[in-house]
């Protein structure tokens, strides 16, 4: 039985190690920082504007979403932005729909109009596509980065 609720402080430690796979596979371009994490889910959980939510199977922790609700640039609404998302491969399946309605509940008691999902460019990124659009997300814009350092 999987069983999806907001994270706490006691959740840091298993967040990271979920944070740490998805980095991973992710092939970044830079190191996984761990105590720059830790504080980043400190300062979400603390935070008014800012959730992480966790899927626990058997007891295991196996996936976890992050959203910060923030003024739109463009109208006066409040938009969800999701930070990131992570399932453990072998719990793949339909976690990420729970998830997902999840922060999209939590992201309406916030008074956000809109939320937006993204997928990294090196981890299936035309599967999580689809998976976004069968729930009702559609492509808005394509994110590039680069190292300033």
């Amino acid at each position: 039985m999987v069983k999806v609720r907001i994270a706490t402080s006691d959740d840091r430690f298993d967040i990271i190690r979920l944070l740490n796979n998805f980095h991973m596979a992710g092939e970044f371009d830079f190191p996984f920082d761990s105590a720059w994490t830790s504080m980043h889910i400190s300062n979400c959980i603390a935070s008014k504007n800012g959730i992480i939510f966790v899927a626990h199977e058997d007891d295991e922790m196996v996936g976890v979403i992050s959203g910060v609700c923030l003024a739109s640039a463009f109208r006066p609404e409040q938009t969800c932005m999701e930070q990131y998302i992570w399932i453990e491969p072998k719990s793949r399946g339909n976690l990420h729909k729970l998830l997902v309605h999840a922060l999209e509940t939590w992201a309406k008691t916030h008074n956000c109009v809109t939320a937006q999902m993204s997928s990294q460019e090196k981890m299936r990124p035309n599967l999580v596509s689809r998976l976004f659009r069968m729930m009702g997300y559609y492509p808005i814009e394509t994110v590039h980065s680069k190292s300033l350092v």
